[in-house]
């Protein structure tokens, strides 16, 4: 009895566990706090990302549409008896990496979605804009 008035015993142990559960909350919330900012920057990040894809894959579609026109008309020229066929290879060879360029960023922004898509849940097209 006379520890319990002291401030020991089991008054002071309860206390003690009280107090050392109330800073481990305060702790866990920290934490969570923490990674809940890591998460929304990560969200950021994604979002930025994939916008700079789709504009880049808008940029190399315009490219290789404007590349494609410009194999019509060495086609044609060629058909007609102008130009090599070494001239003629590379602009198709061209057009396979101008190609292979687009399919690999469509291929990098669809894993970024898909990402986004884990983290976010499948949100509408747009309700799909980074959080302010």
């Amino acid at each position: 009895m006379i520890s319990n008035i002291m401030g020991g015993g089991r008054v002071g142990q309860r206390r003690d566990r009280r107090a050392d559960l109330a800073t481990r909350a305060i702790e866990l919330q920290a934490t969570a706090a923490r990674r809940q900012d890591a998460i929304a920057q990560e969200l950021h990040q994604l979002f930025d990302r994939a916008e700079d894809l789709e504009r880049s894959i808008a940029l190399a579609q315009a490219q290789a549409a404007a590349h494609r026109r410009r194999v019509e008309l060495a086609t044609i020229s060629y058909q007609l008896g102008d130009g090599s066929t070494e001239a003629m290879q590379q602009l198709w060879q061209r057009t396979e990496e101008l190609e292979a360029a687009i399919a690999g960023l469509e291929v990098q922004r669809d894993r970024i979605r898909t990402t986004l898509d884990r983290l976010c849940g499948d949100l509408p097209q747009e309700s799909q804009s980074p959080p302010p």
